[in-house]
């Protein structure tokens, strides 16, 4: 392998390895595959605030005055 040819890989290595931290730099840890333990539980707490929200939303559109004739007319409900 001539110098050249040296030089050439050196400088497609050297760009390669300069551009890993700027992508790395710029869009985070999205970059990388995969989540870490940490992303994954934030993940989850994500999904339980939105779920929860949901269902403190829906509360106030209840009829508490007629809630067991809702109850019973609910599909695939075990009656007691």
């Amino acid at each position: 392998m001539n110098l050249r040819r040296l030089n050439l890989v050196l400088l497609v290595l050297g760009l390669a390895l300069g551009a890993t931290p700027a992508v790395l730099l710029t869009r985070g840890s999205e970059a990388l595959p995969g989540q870490t333990a940490a992303e994954q539980r934030s993940q989850l707490y994500v999904d339980v605030s939105r779920a929860a929200t949901a269902q403190v939303q829906a509360f106030p559109g209840v009829d508490h005055d007629n809630v067991d004739a809702q109850a019973q007319a609910v599909p695939g409900r075990r009656h007691r």
